[in-house]
């Protein structure tokens, strides 16, 4: 009897030393974290997306922003908006465990101003109409 339970603990012990384990810890990654404004005036740009390495956040109203679970490694960090030239800084050693701060300057995209000239017909019986509001969106 001692016999078979010297067996079956050396076979749960030695389940437990041999079972592999896989584990994972926040030093294998790091955070990446800034402030991102206007490159004209210096404003914080609010809604702006920022990417590493496919993981993605929006810009707070103070312009800040925080990513975390960045990989190591060398990756771009890209910052855009809606109205703004996308700014992509290239090739970025993010190294495991570390905090990196990198703030971002967007610079407004040209907008060209024109002007738009005509009238208001109406369809069936194609006599101008009087009073009526156009209104164009971007």
């Amino acid at each position: 009897m001692n016999i078979i339970r010297s067996l079956i603990a050396l076979v749960i012990i030695g389940g437990l030393v041999l079972t592999p384990s896989v584990t994972t810890t926040a030093a294998a990654t790091a955070s990446v974290s800034g402030v991102v404004i206007d490159a004209d005036s210096g404003e914080p740009v609010v809604g702006a997306t920022v990417s590493v390495a496919g993981i993605s956040n929006t810009s707070a109203g103070d312009g800040a922003y925080l990513i975390s679970g960045v990989t190591a490694g060398t990756h771009d960090i890209v910052g855009s908006r809606a109205g703004f030239r996308t700014r992509n800084l290239n090739s970025y050693p993010i190294a495991a465990g570390a905090t990196i701060t990198q703030n971002i300057a967007l610079t407004p995209d040209s907008i060209e101003v024109g002007s738009v000239r005509g009238y208001v017909v109406d369809a069936l019986s194609e006599n101008d109409l009087s009073g009526i509001r156009v209104e164009l969106a971007d």
